[in-house]
């Protein structure tokens, strides 16, 4: 668990200085979820404690003579966040996230080292920040169109969307789904196994 000490808002991001509770390490973090969608962190308060998730922004290199790095073996367990693939790592007892795509297209044996200049916070109490969150059918954002919907707003309808009561719900051997009616529109959503929403789109009866 993480304490937040402080929130700095600039214009359109946040500086959030956290204390882990467990080992007594503070860091900053930096969230500009506002800015990637309606599903956004904005309602962390000063005071409280959040289970958080923070992944590491940075590069791999051949040089471990920076302020701020960490040795990446490629034995390291693996970790989704949303719909989003991470390795873990340990920097002094507390856990980081490193995406999975960068260390897939490093060179461990020659570039080992993972410098990293900045936190990032991807998720709080459960709740991930939207640009990690969900992947759509690229198949039904036609539906979506026909709608006058933009795909820039998808993100959004989906929020709306399952904040209402479901028409219907069940469960496959896909996973849970169920249909929701919001604005005149129904829309039909698929949850993967991790509960985060990973088909969403217009239902036609």
């Amino acid at each position: 668990m993480y304490r937040i000490i402080d929130i700095y808002k600039a214009e359109a991001t946040s500086f959030i200085t956290l204390e882990n509770e467990e080992t007594g390490s503070v860091i900053e973090c930096f969230d500009d979820s506002l800015t990637e969608s309606m599903i956004n962190l904005e309602f962390l308060e000063v005071g409280k404690s959040y289970d958080c998730k923070i992944d590491l922004f940075g590069d791999f290199t051949d040089e471990d003579d920076h302020e701020d790095y960490v040795t990446v073996t490629g034995d390291e367990p693996e970790a989704v966040i949303g719909r989003t693939r991470y390795i873990e790592v340990s920097i002094d007892g507390d856990l980081y996230y490193i995406l999975k795509s960068q260390v897939d297209d490093a060179d461990l044996g020659r570039q080992p080292y993972f410098w990293y200049s900045r936190f990032d916070l991807v998720q709080v109490d459960g709740i991930v920040r939207g640009d990690r969150r969900m992947v759509f059918n690229e198949l039904k954002t036609a539906s979506f169109t026909t709608r006058g919907i933009a795909a820039d707003d998808i993100p959004a309808k989906l929020e709306q969307a399952i904040r209402t009561s479901p028409l219907h719900e069940g469960e496959t051997k896909l996973g849970r789904f169920a249909v929701y009616l919001y604005e005149g529109v129904k829309y039909f959503v698929k949850f993967g196994p991790d509960g985060q929403a990973d088909f969403f789109y217009p239902w036609t009866d």
